[in-house]
């Protein structure tokens, strides 16, 4: 959304696309902002998820993945303030590591999930699959 408002090089160009579109432009923030708050979530919703599975496992997860996403929550709220405060900023030398921390964190996710959610505890109950 914001590379089709954008105008690079041209303010005057930007403005007018932010005006001719502001609803959208207003959308896009708030769905942006939204999307971040989510992330601050998706931790404690992975614990409940997890912890019949293995209570240790899944506080240990919410350890890992709690401070990686909500570092790159931060990250992405920066990169986009900055961004949209800045133009030159993409082109600096911190604008490529200001969101490596969610990049980590929803890998990590990624491959917690992979290797330790296939794991079935004794205490679960079987599932009938005739019955589905």
């Amino acid at each position: 959304m914001p590379s089709q408002i954008t105008a690079h090089g041209d303010a005057a160009a930007t403005v007018s696309n932010i005006l001719a579109s502001e609803l959208l432009f207003r959308l896009d923030i708030v769905a942006g902002l939204i999307c971040y708050t989510v992330f601050l979530l998706v931790p404690l919703a992975l614990h409940k998820l997890l912890s019949p599975v293995g209570k240790g496992a899944a506080v240990l997860m919410v350890a890992f993945a709690g401070v990686l996403l909500m570092a790159g929550c931060f990250g992405y709220l920066i990169d986009f303030i900055v961004t949209a405060l800045y133009p030159g900023y993409s082109k600096t030398l911190i604008s490529s590591y200001i969101t490596l921390p969610a990049t980590f964190g929803e890998i990590g996710i990624c491959l917690w999930l992979l290797i330790m959610g296939v794991h079935v505890s004794a205490r679960m109950p079987k599932l009938d699959r005739d019955a589905v």
